[in-house]
């Protein structure tokens, strides 16, 4: 099953805050969560000394700014999981650069989950959730601004792999916790591009043939992974835009899901080159629809 038994949410202070405390708090209800680490970075949680040198008595009298974070957060965090009291919560307030600390304290806590917000706008975060899901050791939420806390429809792209596997696998654990939650697989594939007047002359017969290979890879990729297909649905998409990830996005969209998972490769040269050209642009045109990267 899948038990996110450690997990690790990043808070910023921003208006995403709230939207991954209730969406970790789904999440934890679901998944088995026993601890919840929750994560503020600062760059620097000393007062500047300008400020300090103004106003000494004033900046004497206020509490430390690590201990004003950590209480703020703590009664954000006390709203939306107040009906949690088993779960073991801690607070952490952390000094430096907020990647590098997230990836670092993922691997120290051994966290099974990592959630963050993916912000529409930023293009600063956009790099970082990029770079963070290449390179963090566990699988990623990704959260948008917008996001509703509700899983009743999965999407899952799959190109027959054990990536896809691992992700499918994911969905259908989180799916029989969640007996409403539909699972809906989709396959982007590609028309080849030799002898363009042959093609364009047969154009239906020639794809009618791709679709069947696609359709009998789908239920041979089912079989032997022993996957039960009757719970699942799956499309099989044309690339007509040349662009696999924006195929993803807005098929999700087009059938209203709520969550995409999708399986990361691993952590070599080659393997960053072609996970970047799938999962990194997900992470990009996700900006609507929460994004789960699995390992």
């Amino acid at each position: 099953m899948t038990n996110f038994k450690k997990i690790i949410v990043a808070l910023d202070f921003s208006a995403t805050d709230e939207k991954l405390l209730y969406y970790s708090q789904l999440i934890a209800s679901k998944c088995q969560t026993e601890k919840a680490y929750f994560v503020h970075v600062e760059k620097n949680l000393a007062v500047p000394s300008h400020i300090l040198m103004d106003y000494e008595e004033m900046v004497n009298a206020m509490e430390p700014t690590d201990e004003m974070i950590k209480r703020r957060l703590s009664e954000s965090i006390g709203e939306v999981y107040s009906k949690f009291p088993e779960m073991e919560m801690e607070v952490e307030i952390l000094e430096g650069k907020p990647l590098e600390q997230l990836i670092h304290w993922s691997k120290v806590k051994k966290a099974d989950l990592l959630i963050v917000g993916n912000k529409k706008t930023a293009m600063t975060h956009q790099v970082q959730g990029k770079k963070l899901a290449r390179e963090v050791a566990c699988p990623v939420l990704f959260v948008p601004e917008m996001a509703v806390p509700v899983i009743e429809r999965i999407v899952v792209p799959i190109d027959f792999s054990e990536h896809s596997y691992r992700a499918l696998k994911t969905a259908l654990e989180i799916a029989e916790q969640r007996t409403n939650a539909e699972v809906s697989c989709v396959h982007v594939y590609d028309v080849p591009t030799v002898n363009y007047y042959y093609i364009d002359t047969y154009y239906d017969k020639f794809l009618s043939v791709i679709q069947n290979r696609c359709q009998k890879e789908y239920f041979r990729f089912l079989e032997d992974n022993n996957i039960d297909g009757s719970k699942i649905q799956v499309s099989f998409v044309e690339n007509t835009f040349g662009n696999v990830p924006l195929h993803i996005y807005r098929h999700a969209q087009s059938i209203y899901g709520d969550l995409i998972i999708t399986g990361a490769k691993g952590h070599s040269r080659f393997d960053s080159i072609v996970f970047g050209s799938i999962t990194e642009q997900l992470v990009e045109y996700s900006k609507e629809m929460p994004l789960l990267v699995v390992r």
